[in-house]
């Protein structure tokens, strides 16, 4: 049992070859919400950007016909999860990957970014991303990686500002385990 458990981790955080890379969207049995499910998928900062030309062709081909259905519903079309953590992405990779999401226009309603080697300037890209949204985030983790009380106060405040009680509760943010010194991030907050 062991043994079967070991190849399984080994399998699952090696990346592989594109043939063996997890698909770049799971698609809902509503044919409207999506998944996106990257945990331990060997990305880095260099390889993201085959994961991104592949996630931008099943949805180049997707969403047209999709999006009709949906909009028949009187859906849309929206990232129901989006899980990217135990993998190696810096700034560059999570910067390309919020700029990818941001391009698209979608709403993303949970984000997982835990495990990874991103500092500040990934904070920024993903403060961005919560900005462009077109309706808040509903969770947006970040924990385990190399953020300061910059990025801390970049996220919260702009998480803090892009919410309102008639569109649900708050986004949460998950910071733990990172290289934040809290006293400026709560001063920040207080002021």
């Amino acid at each position: 049992e062991l043994a079967t458990m070991g190849r399984s981790k080994a399998a699952r955080g090696s990346g592989g070859s594109r043939s063996e890379r997890k698909p770049p969207v799971t698609w809902a049995e509503d044919g409207h919400t999506f998944r996106v499910e990257q945990e331990a998928a060997g990305l880095t900062d260099e390889s993201v950007d085959e994961w991104i030309g592949a996630w931008e062709e099943e949805l180049d081909r997707e969403l047209p016909q999709r999006s009709v259905s949906a909009a028949a519903k009187g859906e849309r079309i929206v990232c129901s999860f989006a899980d990217f953590s135990h993998n190696s992405l810096g700034n560059c990779g999570i910067e390309k990957i919020a700029r990818a999401l941001t391009q698209r226009g979608l709403p993303v309603q949970v984000l997982r970014f835990f495990k990874n080697r991103s500092a500040d300037a990934g904070a920024e890209a993903l403060a961005d991303l919560l900005r462009k949204l077109p309706e808040p985030m509903q969770e947006l983790h970040v924990s385990h990686n190399r953020l300061t009380s910059q990025g801390a106060i970049a996220l919260m405040m702009t998480a803090a500002a892009v919410g309102s009680p008639e569109q649900g509760p708050p986004t949460w943010l998950r910071l733990e385990n990172n290289c934040i010194d809290w006293e400026p991030v709560i001063r920040e907050s207080e002021a």
